[in-house]
This record gives structure tokens, C-alpha cells and sequence, in this order.
């Protein structure tokens, strides 16, 4: 009877692949809107794919993307999805606030922002 409820909850094939089909979607719309404002910018694309925060930044998208999408299939707990997000939340804004250690010669401050301030 319990199997019975929790299999109930589940999405169906057919229900998983729309939400696989629209998440594809989204994210091919917006690779067309960052090629379409790209161009009209004059921005060099190639510049743009080889920055360390472009790929930190798709990286982040994905697995948020990855990570909705088998939630809301059931293939994993709300727990998970909940720990995988707070994840990528502290990671994101870890990495934007670290400051570099000035007794250390070799440490780098990625977020240029905070290099202004330093400045």
C-alpha cells in the first residue's frame, strides 16, 4: 500500500521527457539571445567562451537545470535537490567575495569588483 502512494507521486516517461524537452529549450533559447546580443555588441565570442566565469557560470546552469529536472521527476529526494541547490549557492557567492591574501603572494582575487575596492 506505502510502494503504492510513493510510485503514485512519480512522473511518467512522457511527463520527465516535456520537462527534459522544455528545459532543452530554454537553454538553447538562451544561447540564441547570448549569440544574438553578442553580435549586435561587436563582442568577440571567442573572448567571451574562454573567461574562467563564463564556464563557472553554464557549469552553475546545468546543474541547476540537471538537478530541477529529476527533482520534479522523483528520481531524487527533496532532500538532495534542496542540498545540491544550498550547494551552489554557497559556492556562487563564496566565489565572489573571497578577497586575496596579501600574505601571499601568489593568491589571485577573481571578482574584479573587489579588486576596485582593494585598489
Amino acid at each position: 500500500m506505502i510502494l503504492l502512494e510513493i510510485s503514485s507521486n512519480l512522473l511518467s516517461s512522457q511527463e520527465i521527457l516535456n520537462i527534459s524537452l522544455m528545459a532543452t529549450v530554454g537553454i538553447v533559447l538562451i544561447w540564441f539571445v547570448f549569440f544574438l546580443v553578442a553580435y549586435k555588441q561587436k563582442v568577440r565570442i571567442t573572448e567571451i567562451l574562454q573567461m574562467q566565469s563564463f564556464f563557472r557560470t553554464t557549469a552553475v546552469i546545468g546543474v541547476i537545470a540537471s538537478t530541477t529536472v529529476l527533482a520534479l521527476s522523483g528520481r531524487i529526494e527533496g532532500e538532495l535537490a534542496a542540498a545540491i541547490l544550498s550547494g551552489i549557492v554557497g559556492y556562487v557567492l563564496g566565489a565572489g567575495s573571497r578577497k586575496p591574501d596579501p600574505k601571499n603572494a601568489n593568491s589571485k582575487n577573481t571578482n574584479p569588483e573587489l579588486e576596485e575596492e582593494i585598489k
